[in-house]
Parts: structure tokens; C-alpha cells; sequence
């Protein structure tokens, strides 16, 4: 769950938080695979580290072996592709003077840690005079997996949520969400960093929880 490392230690990419687990079976079946005879089927290497040998590596390198990946020698190769291809400005003062932005990002997603995504939105945060929450929130969505599924209310109006917000000029300061995994539950998306906490009632309703931190 720590992410990986180089021989030194040092972070190669964020953590994933634990949240709904490493049993459950998105997580497992991306890191792990379902292999009952040893044949490597899990996304990370047939999706992930398998994309790498024609898309990242430089040069590009058909019959490489994932399998001989080294972690100090064979990440500086990615560097190169990383420069042209990898979304990481972080300058967006035109944007905010007239635009609005929201993301979103499941707590549980097993490909893509949402804990870079909060890491990217502090970085927006501190590079942009502050204030962001005036034109860009995030909402992590507890169990969630990658874009939906899990153990989550993973059902929600985003689209309403912005119209309402560069239109009418109507913050979204919560989102009330569903969920196939608990019938009859509803509950707060809170803009981060603040989180739903319950505050008394019906404890399968939102307006039973509140926004902070």
C-alpha cells in the first residue's frame, strides 16, 4: 500500500490509502491478478508495466520483460516520454478567472491513488495565490473504485453540481450521493479537505452529516 520504491528507499509514486482494502476484489485482481497456475494476469503487469515496453520506454523496447523490471535503472527510461506526455502545470491563473473545475476521485480506485490526485490540488493550491477552492474543488469518494463500483455511494450529479456553479454561482459546498452497495443511504461528497461526520439523526441520510475537517 506504501507504493514503490528505489533500492534507497525513496518514493517512486504516492501511497494508496487503505480504505476498503487490500481484499477487495478490484485491488486484488489489479495487483494481484486471479492466476490459479502461476501465468501473470494481473493488471499491473498485462495493463501497466505491459503498456510500458511500446508507449514509455526510451527507447521503445517490444521484448522487454516486465518481469526484470529494475526499479533504479529502468524508471530513468521513462523520464523521457514523461517530459512530453505527463499533465502536471500547475500555472491555471487564466483559467480561474473565468473557469470552474471539479474532480473527483475514489478513495479505493486501484489504479490511480487518490492521494496523488490531493497532493496535485495542494500543489494547485500553493502555486495559484491560494484560494482555489473559489473555482476548483476535489471530492474523495470513501469506497470507491476507479471512476465508480465498490463499496460506495458512487452516484452522483457532478454535472448539475458545475452547471450550478459557473451559471448561477452556487458553490457545490456538498454532494449528495447514492450507491448500489448500500440501499436506502445517502451521503454527503464534502469538498476536501473537509469530510462527512455525523452529527445526530437518521444516520442512513445526509443531512445527518456535515462538512469539516
Amino acid at each position: 500500500m506504501g507504493g514503490p520504491h528505489d533500492s534507497e528507499g525513496r518514493a517512486l509514486y504516492v501511497a494508496f490509502p487503505y480504505d476498503a482494502g487490500i481484499a477487495d476484489p478490484a485491488f486484488y485482481h489489479m495487483h494481484f491478478g486471479t492466476s490459479p497456475n502461476g501465468v501473470l494476469n494481473p493488471a499491473d503487469a498485462t495493463l501497466g508495466f505491459g503498456s510500458l515496453r511500446y508507449f514509455s520506454m526510451t527507447p521503445p523496447e517490444p521484448g522487454f520483460d516486465v518481469m526484470r523490471f529494475d526499479f533504479d535503472r529502468d524508471t530513468q527510461r521513462l523520464a523521457e516520454t514523461a517530459a512530453i506526455s505527463d499533465a502536471d502545470a500547475m500555472y491555471l491563473d487564466s483559467f480561474a478567472r473565468r473557469g470552474k473545475l471539479i474532480l473527483y476521485h475514489g478513495l479505493s480506485d486501484q489504479g490511480l491513488s487518490p492521494l496523488a490526485t490531493a497532493a496535485r490540488y495542494d500543489r494547485v493550491q500553493a502555486e495559484n495565490g491560494g484560494h482555489v477552492q473559489d473555482w476548483a474543488r476535489l471530492y474523495l469518494v470513501p469506497g470507491m473504485t476507479h471512476c465508480g463500483g465498490g463499496p460506495a455511494t458512487d452516484q452522483f450529479d457532478m454535472l448539475t453540481a458545475i452547471e450550478d456553479w459557473l451559471e448561477k454561482g452556487r458553490a457545490p459546498d456538498r454532494i449528495v450521493a447514492r450507491g448500489k452497495a448500500f440501499r436506502d443511504v445517502t451521503r454527503p461528497l464534502c469538498p476536501y479537505p473537509t469530510i462527512a461526520r455525523y452529527t445526530g439523526g437518521d444516520p442512513k441520510g445526509a443531512a445527518s452529516f456535515r462538512c469539516r475537517e
